[in-house]
């Protein structure tokens, strides 16, 4: 069935058509997930073979007249084969389509009339994507699955991964794709995709400390400093905050989006999507909930959650701290009482019954557990203060 899924997408020439397709798609991926899950073997399932579906996917969402929706569905089905799917063969993919960006040959075939590309190199057609919006993608693909490949040292998969990017990146230089009245955003987007990668990256697997401070730096210089795009600077911190397999540079990216809202803060008077409803729609679930969601359903014992969980529990506490007592005029809508009271429902709750189990206990012995414990504690109180 997915050949023939992806054979159609391939010829598709109509939203109508592209839109059942993908949907199509989405709903079949969705049950493979749901019975690998359940134990079926992966080559009964569509994600045995990524190739094809990284192959199609990818240009279709980078098309100019793709669908708000049609988009959001396409990544859905993208997130679902980079989830599912052999890590190495996703990334061997991965490669083989940012090869194919700016026209290579090698991937996508020679055979093509060298005039016609001529005649409209830099310029893409009605029908052709945004290239640049393609390698964003497909650098943010690769960004999830690298860590998912089971290797003692998945460092060693950086160069491969950082030279395949730069190629693209002179490939489309090259073709003129960052040229026009578009190439400013195009160019900020693509290249901040980039270094946001690279970077959070080295930031997490590095073994030498000095080198992931200064990654870490470097990528809060680019956020922060580096794209004008407010656009872009949310979806850089989204992808960080919630797609990041590392859970440290998770904390880090908490902390960035902490230093973004001190900065809005203090201009007020300048309009800012990161001080409007959006900021909750778009990163309010990376720290108004728990990660994941069902962590106080079957508690794990207190040192386990100290060591994997209390720093992006305390990273948190911190945020939506700063947000509740900072935001004044409740431009995010922090302070609705909806917002409120989801906010108590979903993580001071869950939290403030689970710390006083572990403090009422009496099994602490350990003199720096149960000091870990009460900061914890003083920052849920502290928290609970602002929100009464």
């Amino acid at each position: 069935m997915t050949d023939s899924i992806i054979d159609r997408l391939q010829a598709v020439s109509r939203h109508e058509t592209c839109s059942a397709l993908v949907g199509e798609l989405l709903g079949a991926l969705s049950a493979d997930a749901a019975s690998l899950s359940a134990g079926t073997d992966i080559d009964d399932t569509l994600f045995s073979d990524p190739f094809p579906l990284l192959s199609v996917l990818p240009p279709l969402l980078a098309k100019p007249d793709c669908l708000p929706a049609d988009a959001d569905a396409i990544k859905a089905c993208l997130d679902l084969v980079v989830a599912n799917s052999s890590p190495r063969e996703v990334v061997t993919a991965l490669d083989a389509q940012l090869a194919s960006i700016g026209g290579d040959g090698e991937a996508d075939g020679s055979d093509v009339d060298s005039s016609d590309d001529d005649e409209h190199a830099g310029s893409p057609g009605p029908e052709e994507g945004d290239s640049s919006l393609e390698l964003g993608l497909l650098i943010r693909l690769y960004a999830k699955a690298l860590p998912r490949v089971k290797t003692a040292s998945p460092e060693k998969f950086l160069p491969g991964a950082s030279e395949a990017i730069t190629k693209s990146l002179q490939k489309l230089e090259d073709g003129g794709a960052f040229e026009g009245p578009s190439a400013g955003a195009a160019a900020e987007c693509c290249l901040a995709a980039v270094a946001s990668f690279l970077l959070s990256t080295v930031s997490a697997l590095s073994p030498n400390p000095t080198t992931r401070f200064l990654a870490f730096r470097l990528l809060h210089t680019i956020i922060i400093d580096g794209t004008s795009q407010e656009e872009t600077q949310i979806m850089l911190l989204k992808d960080l905050v919630e797609d990041c397999p590392f859970e440290a540079m998770r904390v880090a990216a908490l902390g960035l989006l902490q230093d973004f809202l001190v900065h809005k803060f203090q201009a007020p008077l300048q309009p800012s999507l990161f001080l409007s409803p959006l900021l909750l729609i778009e990163l309010g679930p990376s720290f108004l909930q728990h990660t994941p969601t069902s962590l106080f359903s079957s508690p794990p014992p207190l040192e386990e959650f100290l060591e994997s969980h209390a720093s992006l529990v305390s990273r948190k506490l911190s945020l939506a701290y700063f947000l509740v007592s900072r935001d004044a005029t409740n431009l995010t809508g922090i302070k609705s009482a909806s917002t409120l009271e989801k906010l108590k429902i979903d993580f001071v709750s869950p939290l403030r019954d689970q710390v006083e189990e572990w403090r009422q206990s009496g099994e602490i012995q350990d003199g720096r557990v149960l000091m870990e414990l009460e900061l914890l504690n003083d920052a849920l109180e502290r928290l609970e203060s602002v929100m009464r």
